[in-house]
């Protein structure tokens, strides 16, 4: 259960960080500049760091 916990947090980073990149594309017309999009971009990259680091600790018992 807690993989599961572990795993749901980071693909709640993720697509949070997803949600608000497609957000600023939206307000901007595609053409984001400045701080917005590197803020998405970092966002993106933790989940997929939490998500890496949580697979990674994933003991397969056979």
């Amino acid at each position: 259960m807690e993989i599961f916990v572990k795993l749901l947090i980071g693909f709640a980073i993720f697509f949070t960080g997803v949600i608000l990149n497609v957000s600023i594309m939206r307000k901007t017309e595609g053409k984001a500049k400045g701080f917005k999009p590197a803020l998405s971009f970092i966002v993106i990259c933790a989940g997929l760091v939490v998500l890496v680091w949580v697979a990674s600790s994933i003991k397969i018992a056979l």
